[in-house]
């Protein structure tokens, strides 16, 4: 449709409402205002106690979120599902998603190139699914390192060039599924992955990886099922390559 605003008084009208999607419209700006729900209890600050399953506000043309202390909806909407994929933003400020308690956050697509500081640390314990494909990130954000949940991270297509030995430190003992394919990592991010042992999923396709050792998979490997180096720049595999990673059962070297 060709909605250029958020319906801010048609969704404070409808108390039982969970869901609303309003994908592909022309919104360019978020509320920062509260959601009052009509005949709603407060509570003691005032807010209404909306609680969304899923907003789904992608392929709209925002380009900014709340900024200045500002967050979205003013913290009285909690919402499950975010997905804010598709859209024109370019960094996630510090205050943006205060309040909201997302669990599952959807930023692919965006140009994203900064995500401040604290952009997470109010998701630190709800956030467990983080989607950041086809950005503009150069290395992995440090705004991650306040999340201590996550289990699903999605950073393909991006211009990552290597991993940091902290980059998944504070969530990677919960951490099931990473995708790095199609960044620029030059180096297999075993020192990275150090704690990630209940990794589950491991992506690294269309990277620039030359070497590997059975080293590299010794510390954190036992639970990997799935590992997939499609595109890279291995010549050769030592013997008994993959000895730490019993349960392997789908492993992609296509064209390499």
């Amino acid at each position: 449709n060709r909605l250029s605003h958020f319906p801010t008084r048609a969704v404070e009208a409808l108390r039982e409402l969970s869901g609303l999607d309003l994908r592909g419209n022309c919104i360019q700006q978020l509320p920062t205002g509260s959601i009052c729900i009509e005949g709603e209890g407060r509570s003691s600050n005032g807010m209404a106690k909306v609680r969304l399953e899923k907003l789904d506000l992608g392929e709209n043309l925002i380009d900014t979120l709340p900024d200045n202390g500002d967050s979205l909806f003013n913290g009285s909407v909690h919402i499950r599902d975010l997905h804010l994929d598709y859209n024109r933003i370019h960094t996630i400020p510090d205050s943006a998603l205060r309040g909201t308690y997302v669990t599952r956050l959807h930023l692919a697509s965006n140009g994203l190139t900064t995500i401040e500081e604290r952009a997470f640390h109010s998701l630190s314990s709800t956030l467990v699914y983080l989607d950041l494909n086809h950005n503009k990130l150069k290395h992995v954000p440090h705004a991650l390192t306040h999340l201590k949940r996550l289990r699903f991270l999605h950073l393909a297509a991006n211009q990552i060039k290597e991993l940091q030995r902290d980059d998944l430190a504070n969530f990677g003992h919960h951490l099931q599924v990473l995708s790095l394919n199609e960044n620029q990592l030059e180096q297999f991010p075993w020192v990275a992955l150090d704690n990630c042992t209940n990794l589950v999923e491991l992506n690294l396709a269309h990277n620039h990886v030359e070497n590997l050792t059975s080293a590299m998979f010794h510390d954190w490997a036992f639970d990997l099922e799935v590992l997939n180096l499609k595109g890279n720049h291995l010549v050769q595999l030592p013997a008994r390559l993959f000895r730490f990673a019993p349960k392997l059962r789908e492993l992609n070297l296509s064209f390499n």
